[in-house]
């Protein structure tokens, strides 16, 4: 299954903020890459495959939130929403534009068999294609 670290990723928070139960969720590749979500959302199972990059000028997460540093009121000060509180005006901020953020991705669900067709599409040339989609069939 996913590693927790993985649901730390602000594009898996996202999809919890905005009503998705995640059951599995993986990166692949570095700097910029591939990612995969498995979700529960109304009671339906679906998957979303999505890409992520290192900069707001390749990242949609990156130029669409805006993430800001901020202090809870024990001093601590943090990031987006590390450290989330439910009581701190700035952490509710941040949580609805992850939801916003992340509700457009229901739009683009796809079945088991229709994501398993595209992260093998470049099995040839594309040397994570095939971690892709053990990945997938590992987390069916």
């Amino acid at each position: 299954m996913t590693d927790k670290n993985e649901f730390d990723n602000d594009y898996c928070q996202a999809l919890i903020f905005a009503g998705a139960e995640v059951l599995a969720f993986k990166t692949f590749g570095s700097y910029q890459g591939d990612w995969i979500a498995k979700i529960k959302l109304n009671g339906e199972i679906l998957w979303i495959h999505d890409y992520y990059g290192s900069c707001s000028g390749c990242d949609a997460f990156q130029s669409e939130v805006d993430i800001e540093w901020h202090q809870h009121e024990d001093g601590k000060t943090v990031w987006g929403i590390d450290g989330f509180k439910e009581d701190c005006e700035a952490c509710q901020k941040m949580k609805t534009q992850y939801a916003d953020f992340g509700k457009k991705y229901f739009e683009d669900t796809v079945s088991y068999e229709k994501l398993l067709e595209n992260v093998g599409k470049n099995i040839e040339w594309d040397y994570e294609a095939q971690e892709m989609v053990d990945w997938v069939k590992n987390n069916k």
